[in-house]
This record gives C-alpha cells, structure tokens and sequence, in this order.
C-alpha cells in the first residue's frame, strides 16, 4: 500500500490554494510613504547644524539684510548724502555686495563636502541621465544670460550704472535710446537675475548636500525679492513707458504680445551665445 502511495504522481495532489493580495488603502499607502518623508526630515535635522549650514545661513543672512536696508530709500538717501555722491554711494554698496558674496563662496568652497550636511538626492550623477541633461542645460542658459547682460549693445537701463552718476537724460533722443528695449529685455526687464537664477537652478541639481541646496537656492529667491523690491523705488524715477512695454516675470510681454521672442535670437550677441556653448562643454567634459 505504501509502495501505491509513493508512486501517485505529484500533479494527482489537491492543489492549495492562496488567498489574493488585499489591495491597497489609502492607509497604507501612507505608511510606505511616510518612512521615505520621515528619513528626509531626519536629513534635514541631522545636517541643519552643519559647518556649511551655518556658513550658508550666515552669508546669505549677511547679503540680503545689507541689502534691503542699504537700498530701502529713506536710508539711501541719507547714504548718498554721507557719501557725496550716487556714484560714490554705487562704489561702496558695490563693495558690500562683493566683499560678502566674495567672503561667502571662499568660506564655503573650503568646506570639505563632508561637512555640508548629508546627501538630499542622487539627481544628475550619471552623465547619460535626463537629470543631467538638464543640469547643464540650466547652466548653459544661466551663463547664455548673464552674459548677454554685460556685452549687450543696449544697456539695462535698470541696472547700476556709474557712467551717468545716476542722473536721467532730458532730451528726448537720449531718452528713446536709454530706454529702448533691447534683446534678453524683452524676455524679462531683469533678465540678469534671472541667468544667475537659472543658473543657481542647474548647481542645485548638481549639488546634491543639503547645504549645497539651501547655498545655491538662495541666489533665484533672494533675487526676485531684491528685483521687485528695487523695482519699486526705480518706478518712481523712470519713464512709465520702459515698464508697460516690459514684463517682471520671464516671458510675460512676449506671451501678451508686448514683445516678440524673434527679436530676441537676433539681437543677443555671439559672446552670449559662445558662453552658452562653453558652459556646456566644461559641463560635460571637466
């Protein structure tokens, strides 16, 4: 009998049968997400006290409030009157700018990477990757605008100037030239920022620490608050017209019909292009 036992093939054998897989609540979804979430604030918390944290936090703290306070305009007149002059007033708040921006890159550059708080993601590692593709797009485009906004054959007429003391022309060809507008302008009035916004976007994917994120995060924020904050008092002095024919936001007078993007490709400079090419290349090859 054990031998007739033994020799029933296995298929012969009730089969046993496994109940389905319940399915997904919105409860448990949450519990899988919620440790990914949790292990990113850990991240955040372990690395916030950071020797590049605090180098980030001071220098950026150091930047904006220097320059709020200096250009807010009750203060800058009484700056300008200490000073002597606008131009002399420009040199110094210049020197600032450069002294901390300068202080702050050095001390953050001598930051060994170990020290810049813990690794927030893994986005542009591999060259073959569309992160990276995108990485040095973004600098590209930064470098293409910055630029264009120091070789451009028609000057900002927002930006700083030390040429004309900061006085406004009164005959009215001298007018139409300051204040016509001219290529990345008609992208953006503030198309300066914006490059080194664009670009800041790129090294945030290319710095991956937290420090390196909150480092490069600053320049696009602290930007578009000191352009709309400048903006403000510049309307006060300038020709209304620059403005209505302008846009704050990038791309906002061309998708109105303001200003036509043709115009733009044509009227930026071969140097603009040229640093755009050699971003790239560094990029990608260095």
């Amino acid at each position: 009998m054990w031998g007739s036992l033994m020799s029933r093939p296995y298929a012969s054998a009730a089969p046993v049968r496994t109940a389905a897989p319940a399915a997904a609540t919105p409860a448990s979804a949450a519990s899988t997400a919620a440790p990914a979430a949790q292990s990113l604030l850990e991240r955040v918390r372990s690395g916030f006290w950071s020797e590049g944290m605090k180098t980030a936090l001071v220098g950026w703290t150091a930047f904006s409030s220097t320059h709020l306070i200096m250009s807010h305009e009750p203060v800058r007149n009484k700056l300008i009157a200490a000073a002597g002059s606008e131009n002399r007033f420009r040199i110094f708040y210049s020197a600032v700018a450069i002294a901390i921006t300068g202080t702050l890159m050095y001390r953050f550059w001598r930051t060994p990477r170990a020290l810049r708080g813990p690794v927030m993601h893994n986005l542009a590692v591999n060259k073959k990757s569309f992160s990276y593709a995108v990485m040095a797009t973004l600098k590209a485009l930064g470098a293409f605008c910055v630029t264009d906004a120091y070789v451009t054959p028609v000057f900002n007429p927002l930006a700083v100037s030390f040429s004309d003391g900061g006085k406004e022309p009164t005959d009215p060809r001298a007018i139409h030239r300051k204040y016509q507008v001219w290529g990345l302008q008609r992208v953006t009035r503030h198309s300066l920022f914006m490059g080194c916004g664009i670009f800041a976007l790129g090294s945030m994917l290319s710095g991956r620490r937290l420090a390196e994120l909150v480092l490069w995060a600053g320049v696009p924020i602290f930007g578009a608050i000191g352009a709309w904050h400048q903006e403000q008092r510049l309307r006060k002095t300038k020709p209304a017209r620059f403005f209505d024919e302008t846009s704050f936001m990038p791309f906002g007078a061309i998708l109105d019909g303001r200003q036509l993007l043709s115009k733009v490709a044509v009227e930026v400079p071969a140097s603009a292009y040229a640093a755009a090419f050699v971003a790239m290349g560094i990029v990608y090859f260095y």
